[in-house]
């Protein structure tokens, strides 16, 4: 979405480039190559933080999820729920 808003304003800086007004301010720094690699050195610097982020929550979670089974407990234990039977499994 931040892409799209990105490449619109840019289209409408050139626009208005090419129409014969003179940008200034924001839209010269919209409409120049150096703004371009500068908003492009932004997307970068935010994305890699949402990953960061997500990965570190998600690394949060499946400590609170695992505790201390995920340090060396059996990934084959099959979980007794009192009541439920599954055909085919002894318990």
């Amino acid at each position: 979405m931040i892409v799209t808003a990105v490449v619109v304003l840019r289209y409408l800086a050139r626009r208005r480039a090419a129409n014969g007004g003179t940008p200034t301010g924001f839209w010269k720094m919209m409409s120049s190559r150096a703004g371009a690699i500068g908003i492009a050195v932004l997307l970068v610097v935010s994305a890699s933080a949402a990953t960061y982020t997500i990965s570190v929550a998600g690394h949060q979670g499946a400590k609170l999820n695992w505790g201390d089974e995920g340090a060396g407990g059996s990934v084959n234990e099959i979980v007794v729920i009192p009541g439920v039977v599954i055909p085919g499994v002894a318990g």
